[in-house]
């Protein structure tokens, strides 16, 4: 686990270093009252002649909904936030040695506990919706989470609860990467004369390493193509079964609820039912005293 500091100076600076607390607290406020809070923000830095800050500040956007219950869970479940994240950066790592042709964490491994630390977060943030009167979005929530599964920066802005302060660039992660090579040995074409030594035409061995042919790079051109194909099914398969799960999850809980609403019920009519019977032995016993005087 990197130490928070490092993710503040990262976060930091796609806001241009902006003091995180106030961040944190902008970022808590709801959608509806977040213009407002920021624009006092915004006059007490001016007060300060701080007028950088204020003007970094007044740039902030506004969370939509599903970025604000993110960071409200980050708030309120840090330990299930930073397993999402951690468990975000084995699958990159993955990928990523999956790319480049070297060992590394295998991948469905990688994903199967990405699903599982991802469902705690929609939890989490379903249930800071609920209680500020939102429908819980899972889908929405869902798609999010596979975005800022796929890049550090939207992860340690998560982390931080201040998702949404900056752009973190969510691209291709992969850019850059190359797959690994595995040239075939050459077959000699048989020559009845001896081949000299070698001659000034020749290219070292070196660069015929370091400048792979046209049908190397096609062949690894194809092979990251394969992969990013590979790895965009994943996430939509990912966000499929989390809005499933996160459907069931709704279920459950309301079935739970009406099977606690039945249990009320049955307690207070089995209580009315013990009083009425009192009520009846008490007037069959009045009936027989009058019976026994008359």
């Amino acid at each position: 686990m990197q130490p928070r500091a490092e993710w503040s100076r990262r976060v930091g600076s796609t806001v241009g270093n902006v003091d995180e607390a106030t961040l944190r607290r902008l970022y808590a406020t709801v959608p509806t009252e977040f213009v407002a809070a920021r624009n006092e923000v915004v006059k007490e830095l001016r007060r300060a002649k701080d007028r950088d800050a204020a003007t970094l500040v007044s740039a902030l956007r506004k969370p939509d909904w599903t970025d604000w219950a993110l960071n409200h869970a980050a708030a309120e479940r840090m330990d299930a936030v930073e397993e999402f994240a951690s468990a975000a950066g084995d699958v990159r790592d993955a990928q990523t040695a999956a790319i480049e042709g070297r060992d590394g964490p295998d991948v469905r491994t990688a994903l199967r506990t990405l699903r599982d630390r991802t469902a705690d977060v929609i939890s989490a943030a379903a249930a800071a919706l609920e209680g500020a009167g939102r429908a819980p979005g899972t889908a929405e929530l869902t798609s999010r989470l596979s975005e800022i599964a796929a890049n550090a920066l939207a992860c340690d802005q998560l982390r931080i609860g201040v998702l949404g302060s900056g752009d973190p660039d969510v691209s291709d992660p992969f850019a850059g990467l190359e797959a690994a090579v595995h040239p075939r040995p050459r077959r000699e074409a048989p020559s009845r004369r001896p081949v000299a030594a070698a001659t000034p035409k020749r290219a070292p061995a070196e660069d015929s390493k370091s400048k792979p042919s046209a049908a190397e790079r096609q062949r690894i051109k194809r092979e990251r193509d394969r992969v990013e194909r590979a790895h965009k099914a994943a996430v939509r398969d990912l966000a499929r079964a989390e809005d499933d799960l996160a459907k069931a999850t709704i279920d459950v809980t309301t079935a739970r609820e009406k099977l606690a609403d039945a249990e009320r019920r049955q307690v207070a009519a089995t209580e009315r039912r013990l009083a009425a019977v009192e009520t009846v032995a008490q007037a069959e016993a009045a009936v027989r005293a009058l019976t026994t005087i008359s």
